[in-house]
């Protein structure tokens, strides 16, 4: 941290805030504790029922930022399985 006069910036020369920054209405709070199962490889299968590279379904891919930590890990338990298929 820097003090540029007042301001406090990061080594990127960026402010560093001195309040917590609060979310934007309708903004939902992302639960990041199970990391997504996405490799970079999107493509849906013939029959446009799930993604090739992580096998989520379409709903899935949609919703995975919206879900919680349960449900996120219900969708992996879910895609063992499709892999298994």
């Amino acid at each position: 941290m820097i003090i540029d006069g007042k301001k406090k910036i990061d080594s990127m020369h960026r402010p560093i805030p001195t309040k917590p920054i609060k979310r934007q209405r309708g903004v939902p709070n992302i639960d990041y504790s199970v990391p997504s199962p996405c490799i970079s490889l999107c493509l849906l299968d013939e029959t446009d029922t799930f993604c090739i590279g992580c096998f989520r379904t379409v709903n899935e891919l949609r919703d995975w930022c919206i879900m919680d930590a349960e449900q996120k890990t219900k969708v992996l338990e879910e895609i063992e399985e499709r892999k298994k298929d």
